[in-house]
């Protein structure tokens, strides 16, 4: 149970960082707090100190309640404890390539891609392999070639409104694209920054496996700009290997 200080450091504003948030299905114990620790060590240090102005890690406990009514809307169960607020999308997709990946790991990208996400993998050291971007998603065949071949760890793409082609996966190539990871076993990282401008019912790959292979990552910073920057992260409980994330 939450001792009263952290309900009310839930509750409090200044547990709101710059407006952006991340989501992700928590699975055992170890993947929960080594994901909350990830996001403590980019953060000021009275976030992680003990006293009065402790500011809880997850973040403003009311607008995390909000974010979960509304993936709801999308088909994407998910509560508030499951729930964490960055400081940006960018920093979603940080903390995703800081937990999955080491030095020598290889991930799979769209071709063309989120150029700031090749920068990131490439500092960490990260094999980036590129996978054709076609009109309705990932070209499948070259996916699976590449994941037979080279044995990556996750699979970043946007599924819908990619940028810069403007495509959406279509349902048959979402589905066949979760059978690809299941086969070879990587983890799918989904970026949705376009959610809120488009249908609920949108073909989304979080909402198709219930987050057991997909991280979900989302943003206002499409609709908001700079402002007002939101990002959603969702994972299974299973590592890639078979063992806890």
């Amino acid at each position: 149970m939450r001792s009263g200080r952290d309900a009310n450091a839930e509750r409090t504003p200044n547990a709101v960082p710059t407006a952006t948030i991340s989501l992700f299905r928590l699975g055992r114990r170890s993947r929960s707090h080594s994901l909350v620790e990830s996001a403590e060590c980019g953060a000021p240090e009275r976030i992680r100190t003990s006293g009065p102005r402790i500011r809880n890690p997850w973040g403003f406990l009311p607008l995390r309640e909000r974010l979960a009514l509304t993936l709801g809307e999308r088909s994407i169960k998910v509560s508030p404890e499951q729930v964490l607020l960055t400081q940006g999308a960018n920093h979603a997709l940080d903390l995703v390539a800081r937990q999955l990946l080491e030095p020598g790991d290889t991930a799979l990208v769209d071709s063309p891609g989120y150029y700031p996400l090749f920068g990131k993998l490439k500092l960490a050291k990260v094999e980036i392999a590129d996978v054709r971007r076609l009109s309705d998603g990932p070209d499948l065949d070259e996916l699976a070639a590449k994941a037979a071949n080279l044995k990556p760890k996750v699979f970043f793409t946007q599924s819908l409104a990619h940028n810069p082609t403007g495509g959406s996966i279509t349902p048959a190539c979402a589905y066949r694209l979760l059978q690809i990871a299941e086969q070879h076993g990587f983890y799918v990282v989904e970026d949705d920054p376009f959610a809120d401008v488009l249908p609920a019912a949108s073909p989304r790959l979080a909402a198709l496996d219930q987050l057991e292979r997909v991280i979900y990552i989302g943003t206002f910073g499409a609709v908001f700009r700079m402002r007002a920057r939101m990002a959603w992260r969702m994972a299974g409980s299973v590592g890639c290997g078979g063992g806890p994330l």
